[in-house]
């Protein structure tokens, strides 16, 4: 696939998605027709969805595909559109009095549209990561601006080919603020990049007007890559008349997402709590026969707001592990039974913990909770840290799943990274991509 085909991808995403509505209309009208399926009134239903699909993809731009690809965001903006795509339907049924819209069969067919749209989108990117890593469908850049910066931005292009980006070349800022804005305007032309990464520590006024000219006249995306360190922050760029603002503030989590996440923690803990029940028994009984000491292993750790709390784990430890003083689980720890090292590998260990989320002490993701004892240590350190404290700990995280367990403070400041990005992005669709694989990593026995 060249670069220059890309173009047409939007456009073909929309019509097979069309395509799937129709075909997924017709086959589950075929599979219930000798259910009851309302014959006269299947012509009118299928205009009804497609006039409606139509309108909500071309207002949520459910077919675009942005660079780079996060899977995750995508299929939330698309679940977004559906939804709005099921609501216009029941509206549009009950503004025509039920004609074409009230059948006994679409719930089959909002399901399996769904669902062939998940795994549509799926095939997609995997397709597009592929080809991408195998060098096609490539956006070229040109980096203009700090060295440093621009090395890291080098370093991190490199390490994921999938995204689909190839650098150019590089102007330090000095270079392009020297030469004359025309001979600059000709070397660009030369270049021909797709995008421009400026790279700026002290950004030359000047030099920005040459540029967004450029891209505004021959249609490259401009983009400005700040050595700004934000963690705790959500960007917005305001416009107050001729002057841009961006404006920072500390990401907050508003009422409803709030409700919406102690609710799915409830279900989902209470939920695992009934359904592994057979499973606690036999992981309580062999814990308890294979090593002295109590089955259940409590532990204060701090919570929301800094609020101590016991957590509570199947005991991986010999008695009094840590009769020396609070310490980190290492590889090849003695401190561990033989049972122990299996049940933490497999991550089995953690399954009290969601009584602790049933309780409301943590959430089923969200940041490791940690002790006193390292909290301080890495506040020393990492001040932010403190931002992460207004939310409940996890059960996992996504530090846990992309960084593992840490073996010293450095380590644990290093996976706060991690924990920060989740900060800027909670969602109940994050949520369960966390989760999913957290699932994979079980199985994996990536445990310590």
């Amino acid at each position: 696939m060249s670069i220059r085909y890309s173009r047409f991808l939007h456009s073909a995403i929309f019509l097979i998605d069309w395509l799937l509505l129709n075909v997924i209309l017709v086959i589950t009208f075929i599979f219930l027709v000798g259910h009851g399926a309302a014959v006269n009134k299947f012509p009118g239903f299928v205009c009804l969805t497609n006039v409606c699909w139509i309108a909500v993809s071309f207002l949520k731009k459910s077919y675009l595909t942005s660079r780079p690809l996060y899977f995750s965001m995508h299929i939330r903006r698309l679940s977004v559109a559906y939804l709005y795509f099921i609501g216009l339907i029941f509206l549009s049924s009950y503004a025509l009095n039920g004609h074409a819209g009230r059948l006994n069969w679409p719930i089959l067919f909002y399901w399996t549209f769904f669902l062939t749209l998940i795994i549509f989108r799926a095939s997609v990117f995997i397709f597009l990561n592929q080809i991408r890593k195998r060098g096609y469908n490539l956006r070229h850049i040109l980096v203009i601006g700090d060295i440093a910066m621009y090395q890291r931005v080098e370093r991190s292009l490199a390490m994921h080919p999938e995204y689909g980006y190839h650098v150019l070349g590089f102007i330090p800022e000095g270079d392009a603020i020297k030469i004359p804005g025309e001979h600059l305007y000709n070397e660009l032309h030369v270049k021909s990049p797709d995008e421009i990464f400026i790279c700026y520590k002290k950004l030359n006024a000047g030099l920005l007007d040459i540029l967004l000219k450029f891209g505004k006249q021959n249609a490259v995306r401009v983009l400005l890559v700040t050595d700004s360190l934000l963690k705790d922050q959500t960007v917005q760029l305001i416009n107050h008349e001729k002057i841009q603002v961006l404006h920072l503030e500390a990401r907050r989590i508003n009422d409803r997402d709030k409700i919406l996440k102690r609710s799915f923690d409830i279900l989902f803990s209470l939920s695992v709590i009934i359904m592994g029940l057979p499973i606690f028994i036999v992981l309580y009984l062999v814990t308890k026969c294979t090593s002295n000491g109590p089955a259940l292993y409590q532990q204060e750790r701090l919570g929301k707001n800094g609020r101590p709390f016991n957590i509570y784990k199947f005991r991986s430890m010999y008695v009094n592990a840590e009769k020396n003083g609070p310490q980190l689980t290492k590889d090849n720890d003695p401190r561990i039974t033989t049972w122990g090292r299996f049940i933490r590998k497999t991550r089995l260990d953690e399954l009290p913990q969601f009584w602790n989320v049933l309780i409301g002490d943590m959430s089923v993701v969200g940041p490791r909770p940690e002790r006193k004892h390292f909290v301080d240590k890495i506040v020393e350190r990492t001040p932010e840290y403190r931002l992460l404290q207004h939310l409940k700990p996890g059960l996992t995280s996504i530090g846990q799943i992309r960084y593992g367990y840490a073996e010293n403070i450095d380590q644990m400041c290093d996976r706060l990274n991690y924990d920060f990005l989740y900060l800027k992005n909670i969602s109940l669709n994050n949520d369960l991509n966390i989760i999913l694989k957290t699932i994979k990593v079980v199985f994996q026995a990536k445990g310590k």
